[in-house]
Order: structure tokens, then sequence, then C-alpha cells
């Protein structure tokens, strides 16, 4: 496990994972200001207790520990802090059943819900919050001073900065998680955080978003049934973990009967307007 000052008011505490050989970090972040401070995800319980040990020798009170969702390497950490107030999407107790299932550790119920939007504000600084649904159904996404965007799982990558493809949660709507990443476009932001991944300073939004809606359109077009080779624009090997995209198949079969046409077509429409 290791800490990483990104500046004077972010850090990343992270560790390394392994899957089917493939290595990606698993991080959470903590932006503070003024003494205070709020902690974006919390990694697993051993990850939190790394953080809680680094924040109880420092001066930095956490004003609150949002949750993106209840997947365990998000939401765990979050067992070894008491007293601090958890925000998480209005749509959690799913993901949330589902994780506190998987864990030997008592998750505490999230004290603030997301209907849309919240807003925290610590001294000059505004960290808003607001629903996401991709990853999984109650994702949320943190926008930071419009210079920081943390997008959880809606973006992943390895270890060696390769893409891996869109990964959809059995409560995950494909839909859905296009919509997000096309949204995402359009936010103001100089910084692109992931939970899995590497910090991007100024990223190529271009192929980090354009990447992702490829393979989740030619996905959806062909009513998931396409081979992953025809949903990626460039060759398999560019990518990573590629295995997922059996597991999407599966989970966004019950989307078939949604027509993929109609969809694309209101987005443009929707494209057209904002212009």
């Amino acid at each position: 496990m290791e800490k990483i000052i990104i500046n004077e008011n972010l850090t990343q505490y992270r560790l390394i994972e392994a899957l089917d050989r493939v290595s990606y970090y698993t991080s959470a972040f903590l932006f503070h200001n003024k003494g205070q401070g709020v902690l974006i995800d919390s990694g697993y319980r051993r990850l939190g207790k790394f953080i809680k040990k680094d924040l109880d020798q420092s001066s930095i009170v956490l004003k609150a520990i949002i949750i993106t969702h209840y997947h365990k390497d998000h939401a765990e950490g979050s067992t070894v802090f008491k007293n601090v107030p958890i925000i998480a999407s209005d749509l959690y107790e799913d993901t949330f059943t589902k994780c506190q299932n998987v864990t030997t550790y008592e998750l505490d119920i999230p004290n603030i819900l997301v209907e849309d939007k919240y807003l925290i504000n610590i001294d000059t600084s505004r960290i808003e919050i607001f629903k996401t649904p991709g990853h999984t159904k109650c994702g949320l996404s943190v926008l930071i001073n419009n210079d920081y965007l943390y997008v959880s799982d809606n973006l992943l990558e390895d270890i060696n900065n390769k893409i891996i493809v869109p990964y959809l949660d059995v409560s995950s709507n494909p839909y859905e998680h296009y919509k997000t990443i096309y949204e995402y476009q359009h936010l103001q932001f100089k910084t692109l955080l992931l939970t899995h991944g590497q910090v991007k300073n100024n990223p190529n939004l271009i192929y980090e978003f354009g990447e992702r809606l490829f393979y989740l359109e030619n996905f959806i077009k062909s009513e998931f049934t396409k081979d992953i080779d025809e949903c990626l624009q460039n060759k398999a090997e560019n990518y990573s973990m590629t295995a997922i995209h059996k597991i999407n198949v599966r989970n966004a079969k019950k989307y078939v009967s949604i027509q993929p046409t109609s969809f694309f077509e209101s987005m443009n429409a929707s494209q057209k307007k904002s212009d």
C-alpha cells in the first residue's frame, strides 16, 4: 500500500491487485482543505486502516466518506471509521446487501442519500457529487472545483495503462453506462481520477471516453450479440481483461427489448440541441 500526495489538497491511497494474471490499482482519494477532508471511496478494509492511521497522525478531520457504489473494494474500508457521515446513492440498497454478504465487517447504512446531486463546501472548495449509473445502477461520480473528476469504475485500466473494457455489473444498464460516459465529455475538469488506474493530468479525452463509447455503442447496437473483437476500436491485444465481455453479454441480456436505434437518435438530438 502506498500514499501519493498529488498536491497540497489531494492525496491518493492505493494498493495493487491481481486478477487473471492482470495487475491493477485500487485507490481511494482524500480531498482536504483547512483541516477538513472528504474521503472518496475507502477501498478494502486493509486500505481503510492504512488511511485511518495516516489521518490519525495528521490534523485532518473527515467531514464525510463518499461511497460511489457498494462493492467491497470501495466500501469495506469505511468500516474502520466511526461517526463519520457516509454519502451514497439513493439506489444503494441492492448492492449494499450484496456487499454485506461478501464481507465479514458490518457496513454502516449511509446517512446522506444522493437523489440527483449533492454539494459539499470546504472553505472555498466545491465538491459536487452526482449520480452516474454505469458500472452499477447506484454509481456516483465526484467533481472537485472543476479541476478533478473522479469516475469510480465507469472507466477502468490495468497497471500498464491498458484500457479494461467497460464492466457491467449485474445491476447495471448498458444504455445508462453509455449515457454517463457520453455526459462526462461535457464536464469542465483538468485531471481524471480512476479507482482502478493512474491519475491523468490533462488527459486525452477523445481516447479515454471515445474508446469506451465505441465499445458500448457496438455492443448495444448488436443487441449484445457481437464478439469482443467486433466491439473494439482496435485489436483486442491492446486492451486488458477482455474476458469481461462475456460477463457483459450475460448481464445485458435483459435489455434486448429496448430499441438501440431510438436511443442513439435521442442522444444525437440531445447533442445537437446542446450545440
